[in-house]
């Protein structure tokens, strides 16, 4: 039926959790042609675009917008590894309360690539542990939200914190956000689709290799890290070590 948004969900449930980048386009192309100022169907359309390499099907979508904004703009800007550009628009979609779940990892990544190259740890960390939720208790150790959750800004803060020197803390951080992931999955709220990024990109953190690949093995075999194969499996700076593994390679 042309209802806009059932085809706009189902076009976001085909592009992030089955792996079916042509059938996502199809769905929010017709989605966004009932509905040229839905700006939830056309930021997806562009992600979708992405996954397939078409760039400059993803650029006319954000140019045929009403007006533009960060997180429009973020993708395209990520794809090209732009990362001081990408970083201030993940800043400002921060700032202005556009990040939703689903932008959050890309928008993470961008803070955490922007930190590396401009020195700005201290404004990363605030900034995603702000939208995280994340605060340190008196002791130093960390506390999570307990709201549910990706837990993609956490590793963010993780990440950002071991590159900038604070590795103890960092990975203190990461220990606490794996055994949380750990503890919410034996709840059996939710599968572990959920968590495959954070599942992938911590134990990197921490050195556990295996358990790094066998959490990546598992988002290609269920498709459900199959639109986050560029930013994760290329850009994510956590796996760079992991790059020149055979088992990575064979990915």
């Amino acid at each position: 039926p042309l209802y806009q948004p059932a085809l706009a969900r189902l076009g976001e449930l085909s592009w992030c959790c089955a792996g079916r980048s042509a059938e996502a386009i199809r769905y929010l192309e017709q989605a966004l042609a009932l509905d040229g100022a839905s700006d939830w169907t056309r930021r997806l359309l562009v992600r979708a675009y992405l996954v397939v390499d078409d760039v400059d099907a993803a650029r006319a979508v954000v140019q045929a917008a009403p007006s533009l904004h960060p997180l429009l703009q973020l993708p395209i800007a990520v794809y090209g590894a732009d990362w001081r550009a990408a970083g201030e628009l993940a800043y400002a979609g921060f700032d202005e309360g556009l990040v939703t779940p689903a932008d959050a990892g890309i928008a993470a990544l961008a803070v955490r690539r922007h930190a590396r190259i401009t020195g700005e740890y201290d404004r990363a960390v605030r900034v995603l542990a702000q939208y995280a939720g994340l605060q340190w208790g008196d002791d130093g150790a960390p506390i999570l939200s307990p709201r549910p959750g990706l837990r993609e800004a956490d590793t963010g803060v993780a990440d950002v914190l071991v590159a900038s020197g604070e590795r103890e803390r960092g990975l203190a951080l990461g220990e606490t956000l794996l055994a949380q992931v750990e503890s919410e999955l034996a709840q059996g709220s939710r599968s572990d689709f959920w968590y495959l990024h954070a599942k992938s990109v911590l134990p990197a953190l921490l050195g556990r290799d295996d358990e790094a690949l066998a959490a990546l093995r598992r988002g290609i075999e269920t498709r459900s890290l199959v639109h986050r194969e560029r930013d994760l499996f290329e850009q994510d700076p956590a796996l760079d070590r992991l790059r020149g593994n055979a088992g990575f390679g064979a990915m």
